[in-house]
Protein backbone atom coordinates (compact mmCIF):
# COMPACT_ATOMS: atom_id res chain seq x y z
CA UNK A 1 0.00 0.00 0.00
CA UNK A 2 1.38 3.37 -1.04
CA UNK A 3 0.28 6.86 -0.08
CA UNK A 4 0.87 9.17 -3.01
CA UNK A 5 3.29 7.01 -4.95
CA UNK A 6 1.65 4.82 -7.59
CA UNK A 7 4.38 2.99 -9.45
CA UNK A 8 6.53 0.06 -8.40
CA UNK A 9 9.09 -2.07 -10.19
CA UNK A 10 7.22 -5.08 -8.79
CA UNK A 11 4.10 -4.21 -10.80
CA UNK A 12 0.72 -2.66 -9.93
CA UNK A 13 0.26 -1.67 -6.27
CA UNK A 14 -2.56 -0.42 -4.10
CA UNK A 15 -2.40 3.31 -3.43
CA UNK A 16 -4.26 6.40 -2.27
CA UNK A 17 -3.16 9.69 -3.78
CA UNK A 18 -4.25 13.21 -4.58
CA UNK A 19 -5.77 14.01 -7.96
CA UNK A 20 -3.16 16.59 -9.01
CA UNK A 21 -4.15 16.50 -12.67
CA UNK A 22 -7.76 17.48 -11.99
CA UNK A 23 -6.71 20.13 -9.45
CA UNK A 24 -4.21 21.68 -11.87
CA UNK A 25 -6.82 21.80 -14.63
CA UNK A 26 -9.30 23.38 -12.20
CA UNK A 27 -6.80 26.08 -11.21
CA UNK A 28 -6.17 26.78 -14.90
CA UNK A 29 -9.94 27.12 -15.39
CA UNK A 30 -10.04 29.58 -12.48
CA UNK A 31 -7.42 31.71 -14.23
CA UNK A 32 -9.26 31.43 -17.53
CA UNK A 33 -12.48 32.67 -15.89
CA UNK A 34 -10.55 35.77 -14.78
CA UNK A 35 -9.51 36.58 -18.34
CA UNK A 36 -6.03 35.04 -18.47
CA UNK A 37 -5.22 33.71 -21.93
CA UNK A 38 -1.44 33.35 -21.58
CA UNK A 39 -0.95 30.85 -18.75
CA UNK A 40 2.44 29.20 -18.24
CA UNK A 41 3.40 26.12 -16.25
CA UNK A 42 6.58 26.41 -14.17
CA UNK A 43 7.73 23.09 -12.75
CA UNK A 44 10.47 20.57 -12.28
CA UNK A 45 12.55 19.22 -15.13
CA UNK A 46 12.71 15.80 -13.46
CA UNK A 47 10.04 13.21 -14.17
CA UNK A 48 8.05 12.20 -11.12
CA UNK A 49 4.47 11.02 -10.81
CA UNK A 50 3.26 14.25 -9.22
CA UNK A 51 5.06 16.39 -11.80
CA UNK A 52 3.65 14.29 -14.65
CA UNK A 53 0.15 14.54 -13.18
CA UNK A 54 0.34 18.33 -12.91
CA UNK A 55 1.68 18.60 -16.45
CA UNK A 56 -1.13 16.35 -17.73
CA UNK A 57 -3.76 18.54 -16.06
CA UNK A 58 -2.20 21.69 -17.52
CA UNK A 59 -2.00 20.22 -21.03
CA UNK A 60 -5.60 19.00 -20.79
CA UNK A 61 -6.76 22.53 -19.94
CA UNK A 62 -4.67 24.00 -22.77
CA UNK A 63 -6.25 21.60 -25.25
CA UNK A 64 -9.72 22.41 -24.01
CA UNK A 65 -9.17 26.11 -24.73
CA UNK A 66 -7.06 25.50 -27.84
CA UNK A 67 -4.10 27.36 -26.36
CA UNK A 68 -0.49 26.46 -27.06
CA UNK A 69 1.18 25.28 -23.83
CA UNK A 70 4.16 27.10 -22.36
CA UNK A 71 5.91 24.77 -19.92
CA UNK A 72 9.10 26.02 -18.26
CA UNK A 73 11.41 23.92 -16.11
CA UNK A 74 13.32 24.73 -12.93
CA UNK A 75 16.26 26.45 -14.56
CA UNK A 76 17.58 29.76 -13.22
CA UNK A 77 14.63 31.79 -11.86
CA UNK A 78 15.75 34.92 -13.70
CA UNK A 79 15.69 33.04 -17.01
CA UNK A 80 12.19 31.75 -16.30
CA UNK A 81 11.03 35.26 -15.37
CA UNK A 82 12.54 36.72 -18.55
CA UNK A 83 10.73 34.08 -20.59
CA UNK A 84 7.42 34.89 -18.89
CA UNK A 85 7.92 38.54 -19.77
CA UNK A 86 8.97 37.93 -23.38
CA UNK A 87 5.98 35.62 -23.96
CA UNK A 88 3.57 38.15 -22.40
CA UNK A 89 2.33 35.69 -19.82
CA UNK A 90 -0.29 37.06 -17.41
CA UNK A 91 -0.52 34.03 -15.11
CA UNK A 92 1.78 31.22 -14.02
CA UNK A 93 0.94 27.87 -12.47
CA UNK A 94 3.97 27.09 -10.31
CA UNK A 95 4.82 23.72 -8.81
CA UNK A 96 6.25 24.84 -5.45
CA UNK A 97 6.00 27.76 -3.06
CA UNK A 98 9.77 28.24 -3.36
CA UNK A 99 9.45 28.76 -7.11
CA UNK A 100 6.45 31.05 -6.61
CA UNK A 101 8.26 33.14 -3.99
CA UNK A 102 11.29 33.55 -6.26
CA UNK A 103 9.10 34.70 -9.15
CA UNK A 104 7.23 37.15 -6.94
CA UNK A 105 10.50 38.60 -5.69
CA UNK A 106 11.70 39.03 -9.29
CA UNK A 107 8.43 40.78 -10.15
CA UNK A 108 8.86 43.21 -7.25
CA UNK A 109 12.49 43.86 -8.19
CA UNK A 110 11.33 44.73 -11.72
CA UNK A 111 8.62 47.08 -10.51
CA UNK A 112 5.80 44.65 -11.26
CA UNK A 113 3.12 43.48 -8.85
CA UNK A 114 1.56 40.15 -7.99
CA UNK A 115 -1.27 39.65 -8.80
CA UNK A 116 -1.90 42.90 -10.73
CA UNK A 117 0.79 42.30 -13.37
CA UNK A 118 1.32 38.55 -12.92
CA UNK A 119 -1.06 36.13 -11.23
CA UNK A 120 0.59 33.14 -9.56
CA UNK A 121 -1.14 29.91 -8.61
CA UNK A 122 0.77 27.29 -6.62
CA UNK A 123 0.09 23.67 -7.56
CA UNK A 124 -0.35 22.30 -4.06
CA UNK A 125 0.01 23.55 -0.52
CA UNK A 126 3.34 23.61 1.26
CA UNK A 127 4.91 20.22 1.92
CA UNK A 128 7.55 20.41 4.69
CA UNK A 129 9.51 17.59 3.04
CA UNK A 130 9.59 19.35 -0.32
CA UNK A 131 12.93 20.56 -1.64
CA UNK A 132 13.65 22.91 -4.50
CA UNK A 133 16.65 23.99 -6.52
CA UNK A 134 15.32 27.54 -6.45
CA UNK A 135 16.43 29.92 -3.67
CA UNK A 136 13.76 30.95 -1.21
CA UNK A 137 13.23 34.68 -1.77
CA UNK A 138 10.23 35.31 0.50
CA UNK A 139 8.20 33.44 3.09
CA UNK A 140 6.49 30.30 1.78
CA UNK A 141 3.61 31.08 4.15
CA UNK A 142 2.28 33.88 1.91
CA UNK A 143 -1.40 33.93 1.02
CA UNK A 144 -1.00 31.85 -2.13
CA UNK A 145 -3.81 30.83 -4.44
CA UNK A 146 -3.35 27.08 -4.48
CA UNK A 147 -5.04 23.75 -3.96
CA UNK A 148 -5.00 21.82 -0.72
CA UNK A 149 -3.65 18.28 -0.90
CA UNK A 150 -5.82 15.98 1.28
CA UNK A 151 -2.89 14.39 3.12
CA UNK A 152 -4.86 13.48 6.26
CA UNK A 153 -7.68 11.92 4.24
CA UNK A 154 -5.15 10.05 2.11
CA UNK A 155 -3.60 8.51 5.21
CA UNK A 156 -6.97 7.65 6.75
CA UNK A 157 -8.26 6.03 3.57
CA UNK A 158 -5.02 4.09 3.15
CA UNK A 159 -5.40 2.66 6.67
CA UNK A 160 -9.01 1.65 5.97
CA UNK A 161 -7.86 -0.17 2.84
CA UNK A 162 -4.79 -1.72 4.47
CA UNK A 163 -6.49 -3.24 7.54
CA UNK A 164 -8.69 -5.69 5.55
CA UNK A 165 -5.66 -6.61 3.44
CA UNK A 166 -3.70 -7.51 6.59
CA UNK A 167 -6.63 -9.54 7.91
CA UNK A 168 -6.78 -11.51 4.68
CA UNK A 169 -10.28 -10.21 3.86
CA UNK A 170 -9.22 -9.01 0.41
CA UNK A 171 -8.94 -11.29 -2.60
CA UNK A 172 -5.23 -12.00 -3.30
CA UNK A 173 -3.87 -9.86 -6.10
CA UNK A 174 -6.67 -7.32 -5.90
CA UNK A 175 -5.36 -3.75 -6.03
CA UNK A 176 -7.22 -0.72 -4.73
CA UNK A 177 -6.16 2.47 -6.51
CA UNK A 178 -7.81 5.70 -5.41
CA UNK A 179 -7.25 9.40 -6.15
CA UNK A 180 -8.86 11.94 -3.82
CA UNK A 181 -9.93 15.44 -4.95
CA UNK A 182 -7.87 18.46 -3.93
CA UNK A 183 -9.63 21.61 -2.68
CA UNK A 184 -9.03 24.91 -4.49
CA UNK A 185 -8.01 27.74 -2.15
CA UNK A 186 -8.47 31.34 -3.26
CA UNK A 187 -5.57 33.39 -1.96
CA UNK A 188 -4.24 36.86 -2.72
CA UNK A 189 -1.95 35.97 -5.65
CA UNK A 190 -4.53 35.67 -8.44
CA UNK A 191 -6.62 38.48 -9.90
CA UNK A 192 -8.33 39.46 -13.13
CA UNK A 193 -6.08 39.84 -16.15
CA UNK A 194 -5.53 43.46 -17.08
CA UNK A 195 -2.57 43.54 -19.43
CA UNK A 196 0.30 41.47 -20.73
CA UNK A 197 3.40 41.17 -18.58
CA UNK A 198 6.03 43.57 -19.92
Amino acid sequence: MFIGRRESSAGPVSYVGGDYAAATAALYERLWSLGHRRVALVGYHEESESTADRRAGYLRACRRHRKAPLALTDEDPSSVFDRLCSDQVTAALVETTEMAAALRALCEHSGLRVPDDLSIGVLGDTDPTQTSTWPLRTSPEADWTTFRIPRHDMGARAVRILVPMLRGDVQPGRKTQLLLPCELVDGATVAEAHRALS
